[in-house]
């Protein structure tokens, strides 16, 4: 194996341990200790309430996935 080749695999583990370590930090919060939360913009409190549809019509509201990793990506054509 050469020594490029080497670097490039400790560079993407430590990568990969380093995205993992973070995720699993997160996942670890009971939901009944962050219901006192107050609404953003504080850092830490709960999202406001959010309403959106899918390509396929389903609505989809943000409470109903409280817990869970959302990925929202909002983009446009000018």
């Amino acid at each position: 194996m050469t020594r490029t080749l080497r670097w490039l695999l400790t560079v993407m583990l430590a990568a990969l341990l380093v995205v993992l370590s973070a995720c699993s930090g997160s996942a670890t919060q009971n939901p009944s200790e962050t219901a006192d939360l107050q609404v953003a913009p504080v850092e830490g409190a709960h999202a406001p309430e959010l309403t959106l549809s899918d390509l396929s019509g389903t609505e989809w509201t943000l409470s109903e996935l409280r817990g869970k990793v959302i990925l929202l990506n909002f983009w446009a054509t000018w």
